[in-house]
């Protein structure tokens, strides 16, 4: 992967800057700080090229600077803008980070011959994701092993276990393989979860499979038990039969032997009734009697009645003649006046008048109640004598019960015989609608078993995709195993730490004279003899301290720079997009003219190797260097002077 340009506006000193980053060779970076006669270089924003390539990257400088610091002071309107353009193996892409007061954005592009496709994600956290993707590294292992920062050379040596951990993994692209762990462990997670669902499905096939299977054998049952039933049932009902035949042959012998004297005793019954029949005349003559008698005995005791009231009223009258007395001061009863002494021999009169007319009418009333009773003691004798005159029919009447009786038994024989036939009829209908019945368990059991058929093939098809699924998962945990700890990662820093040594050791023989050795190793054994995972850097040197705190300043720095190279070293060859650049800032310090001369030989082997190496240095490396670039601080803002990176 290949940086091609850079261009900067308004970052840190930097006014305006767009330079070349690739095949550049050994570039020689230094300052000339013209706003302060009291330095030379220091200010004038040497770093701010390096710093600008951090940034547009990862959003932070190589010495922790973001958010509106990175705003040049002068900037009145506006804000800080650097674009980076990269060549991945043919891929372009463009990468262009902004920063107003208060305010970032950040956008990717990938190069479609003339145009840009916008590639930036809905937040700056998804599109940072896309860089580093894109960059294949971290912020971390590019300050570790991309770009040595001014006061920021990392601490390989005195880092922890965890951190040199984690740095030498994604440095040996490790992490790569840490996601590749982390999408089998999902996959595996997720053929878990299908088996899971899968056996769910499975063990409710099976247990519908086995609920068919008991339901058939249920049915099986209680077919037998209804066959069984049905057997008896049909042979009641053929025992019933057989006796209703067997009743309705006597019942028809019986009334068979019968019938034959039905014609006589009809023929009997119809000559008594004709005899009896001329009885009737007799019977009328007596009914008219006792008819006469009914009226006589009732006009005899209306008579009395009417003889019993004419009696009263006399009797009233008399009263209220001898009491006529007694009337002086009421009231006439047909006029209302009140009656005086005046009046009493005319009402005297009256009364007596009136009492002469009711004593008539009573001996009128009594001589027809007389007659009445002459009459009624006439009609009493005829009665008499029309029932004395009825011949006597008792032998023909018990005769013709008898015969009626024997009639009626006949009678009775054939509705028997009738009945009894019909009972047999039926019977046999019975009969006949038992047998048509069907066994209701044979459709009941075919369904069922269809449907056992069917959840016999969807258990079938159940198991078999689980047995699949379990293979599937299978693979899925041996890719979790290749892809885990203890698989290829492991091999990885296994074949790892000897490429660190080698070339850590590479660049302290030249630096040191092979008077400084370090050993990268991934295990450490403890106290008790026990083999742990710990990563750590021995430092021993042959002259002095055994351990890389008892160093000096300058051997520490030396150690340090050769770390950070092998590690650099380990991102080009393990990483699938190597980094075809390596910033150097201000690394020579401290250095004297041997080790000033040897740390140049190895930058310009890297230049070599990587194709770019920037050099930011306060130091005249002129002689090491044939392009170099001076940054140029006026008037607050800094520009660019010198070729290298036109």
């Amino acid at each position: 992967m290949k940086f091609t340009t850079l261009a900067i506006e308004n970052f840190l000193t930097l006014g305006k800057a767009n330079v070349r980053l690739d095949e550049r060779g050994l570039v020689l970076i230094q300052g000339e700080n013209r706003d302060d006669t009291s330095q030379d270089s220091n200010g004038a924003g040497k770093s701010s090229l390096a710093d600008a390539l951090s940034w547009v990257l990862y959003g932070v400088t190589a010495r922790g600077e973001s958010g509106d610091e990175v705003i040049n002071n002068q900037v009145k309107r506006g804000g800080a803008k650097v674009t980076l353009d990269i060549d991945d193996d043919g891929t372009g892409y463009r990468i262009e980070r902004t920063r107003l007061k208060g305010k970032g954005t950040l956008s990717v592009y990938r190069k479609d011959k003339t145009d840009l496709v916008p590639l930036t994600k809905g937040t700056m956290k998804l599109s940072q994701d896309l860089i580093d993707k894109i960059i294949g590294c971290s912020a971390d292992v590019f300050a570790n092993a991309i770009y040595s920062g001014q006061e920021r050379t990392p601490d390989l040596p005195g880092m922890t276990d965890k951190m040199l951990k984690l740095l030498i993994e994604e440095a040996a692209g490790i992490n790569r393989l840490e996601r590749s762990y982390k999408v089998a462990r999902e996959r595996m997670n997720e053929v878990v979860k299908e088996i899971g669902v899968y056996q769910t499905g499975l063990d409710s096939a099976v247990r519908i499979v086995e609920l068919r299977t008991t339901s058939v054998e249920r049915l099986s049952l209680s077919k037998k038990e209804w066959d069984a039933d049905y057997q008896t049932n049909v042979k009641a009902l053929v025992d019933k039969i057989k006796l209703a035949q067997t009743a309705m042959l006597a019942a028809r012998g019986e009334y068979d032997a019968l019938s034959e004297e039905k014609p006589k005793i009809e023929s009997g019954i119809t000559e008594i009734t004709d005899k009896l029949a001329g009885m009737s005349a007799y019977h009328s003559a007596v009914s008219d009697a006792e008819r006469s008698v009914n009226v006589l005995h009732n006009e005899q005791r209306n008579q009395a009645r009417d003889i019993k009231v004419t009696t009263g009223a006399i009797d009233r009258l008399k009263r209220e003649r001898e009491e006529v007395t007694d009337i002086v001061g009421t009231d006439c009863r047909s006029c209302g006046k009140p009656y005086i002494e005046d009046d009493i021999a005319s009402r005297k009169g009256i009364l007596s008048k009136e009492l002469v007319e009711l004593i008539k009418e009573l001996k009128a009333q009594r001589t027809v109640y007389e007659g009445i009773t002459e009459k009624l003691s006439v009609a009493l004798s005829a009665v008499t004598k029309a029932k004395s005159a009825i011949p006597d029919t008792t032998s023909e009447l018990t005769r013709r019960d008898a015969l009626t009786a024997a009639l009626n038994a006949i009678k009775t024989a054939e509705r028997e015989a009738t009945n009894s036939a019909q009972r047999v009829r039926e019977l046999m209908l019975n009969l006949k609608a038992l047998k048509a019945q069907a066994n209701p368990n044979d459709k009941l059991i075919e369904h069922e078993q269809q449907q056992l058929v069917k959840a016999t093939v969807e258990r079938n098809k159940a198991a078999a995709h689980v047995e699949r699924l379990e293979q599937d998962l299978g693979v899925k945990k041996a890719a979790c195993q290749v892809f885990g700890p203890a698989g290829v990662r492991a091999h990885i820093l296994d074949t790892v730490t000897p490429f660190l040594n080698d070339r850590t050791n590479h660049y302290l023989s030249t630096l040191t004279d092979g008077n400084i050795g370090a050993v990268w190793n991934t295990i450490d054994i403890n106290a008790k003899g026990e083999i742990k995972e710990k990563f750590t850097i021995a430092v021993e040197s042959k002259v002095g301290a055994k351990t890389f705190k008892g160093l000096s300043g300058g051997e520490k720095r030396k150690t340090r720079l050769a770390c950070s190279m092998a590690l650099q070293d380990l991102v080009s060859s393990r990483a699938t997009k190597p980094i075809e650049i390596y910033v150097a800032d201000e690394i020579d310090h401290a250095l004297d003219e041997a080790g000033l001369e040897r740390l140049m030989s190895i930058l310009e082997e890297k230049a070599t190797d990587r194709g770019t190496v920037l050099v930011i240095s306060h130091n005249s490396l002129s002689d090491w260097c044939s392009n170099h670039v001076t940054v140029v601080k006026e008037g607050g803002v800094s520009h660019l002077e010198g070729r290298g990176l036109e």
